[in-house]
């Protein structure tokens, strides 16, 4: 008696074989080709998702995540991803409206900070600038009379 191999790929469906990916018959089985950002799983007639993430970071420099057949990387606070898809370049906030500072945005890597002109001191938001009133501090260190201004004071004399 002879015996006639039974195509499992096209006899059975393909949730009962290698589901999206590519069913191989051979005599007596079947096996998968998995696809790229898949693996074997428990034998070679199962695939299962690759997590890239778990060699080298999925060659993301700050974060990878995983997805079914594939990876994703993006990047920190402060930081867009690069052309490449994987590195992360500095984002410099300065240039979006200043980086909402009221008066100086200094970029620095992967964040920035508010500064303020002299005469003024950075407001409890960061962001804001408020007038220092320098009469309040000695006097201004004027002999006589201090008159304090948005950003400055001034000392004057008093008569005679």
């Amino acid at each position: 008696r002879r015996c006639i191999d039974i195509n499992e790929c096209t006899t059975l469906s393909s949730d009962e074989t290698c589901g999206p990916h590519v069913c191989r018959n051979y005599a007596g089985s079947f096996y998968c080709l998995c696809m790229l950002g898949y693996t074997y799983g428990q034998n070679i007639q199962t695939c299962i998702d690759l997590n890239e993430c778990l060699t080298n970071n999925g060659k993301c420099e700050h974060i990878c995540t995983n997805n079914d057949g594939s990876y994703e990387c993006s990047c920190n606070p402060g930081y867009e991803i690069g052309n490449d898809g994987k590195s992360c370049d500095d984002l410099n906030e300065c240039l979006t409206n200043n980086g909402e500072c009221e008066h100086i945005c200094t970029n620095n890597d992967g964040s920035y900070e508010c500064s303020c002109n002299p005469g003024y001191e950075i407001g409890n938001d960061g962001k804001s600038c408020e007038d220092v009133n320098e009469c309040t501090l000695e006097n201004g260190g004027c002999d006589h009379n201090c008159t304090n201004f948005a950003g400055s004071y001034n000392c004057s004399c008093k008569e005679g």
